[in-house]
């Protein structure tokens, strides 16, 4: 078990719209009955990507050029505490979106992502045992993934108000199958500052990448569902279910 607390510059994001509105004029909408339904959405959401991080207004939706969040805590392991703070997410723009399923009658959705090459800069805090190894110290880090591939799948529930059908927002938990392709790691003054120790620790991470992923993607994929949700809240918020599916 484990226990993550992540704070974000975004308010009410599983609250439930109460104003109709039109789709956003970058998104195309596709026809329920196209027995090609799944190329048309992912063509669609590839055309609206852009638009997306380069973030919206009018749609409350924020810059993800970087996407920034303010605090991520997390407990991966007994006896080990990790913080992320002032957390910044650079290169989602070199993410690519190579497959897309949705099954309307099922309510479910697939989506599977391909990013070239990210990277994290935040402020750590970190007191405990990473794996064998005592570890603590707070200062800069720095988190470079090279052909990550993200796969994330939920169901979704309906509502309907005035007659029309609208996604539930707050039905939607997602689940998410990250892998970090190669990643470096860089955590500065770990130990108060002591170079060999920290040094050491980075070697370590560094040349046994899979044997500390389980709990560094822990924030990755905090991460990852938040902006998952909050693009879905943006953009469907208000909007019916068929004003996408035609």
């Amino acid at each position: 078990m484990y226990r993550i607390l992540i704070v974000l510059s975004l308010i009410g994001i599983l609250q439930f719209p109460v104003d109709s509105k039109k789709l956003p004029s970058f998104i195309k909408p596709c026809r329920r009955n196209d027995p090609n339904l799944d190329a048309c959405v992912k063509n669609s959401a590839i055309s609206a990507l852009p638009h997306i991080l380069r973030g919206n207004k009018d749609l409350k939706i924020p810059s993800y050029l970087p996407f920034e969040v303010p605090l991520v805590e997390v407990e991966p392991s007994p006896g080990l505490f990790f913080k992320l703070t002032n957390l910044k997410l650079h290169g989602l723009d070199t993410a690519a979106i190579t497959d897309i399923k949705i099954d309307l009658e099922k309510q479910t959705f697939m989506l599977k992502l391909f990013t070239t090459h990210s990277k994290t800069i935040s402020q750590y805090e970190v007191d405990g045992k990473l794996l064998s190894f005592a570890v603590y110290g707070t200062g800069p880090a720095e988190i470079t993934s090279v052909n990550a591939t993200t796969h994330v799948s939920f169901s979704f529930g309906m509502v309907e108000k005035d007659g029309k059908r609208y996604i539930n927002i707050s039905s939607i938990l997602p689940i998410i199958d990250y892998n970090p392709g190669i990643v470096h790691y860089q955590f500065d003054n770990l130990f108060g500052g002591n170079k060999l120790l920290g040094d050491n620790i980075n070697k370590f991470m560094n040349e046994n990448p899979d044997e500390v992923a389980d709990i560094t993607n822990i924030p990755n994929v905090a991460v990852i569902k938040a902006i998952i949700l909050q693009t879905m809240k943006s953009i469907l918020r208000g909007v019916s279910i068929d004003e996408v599916f035609s």
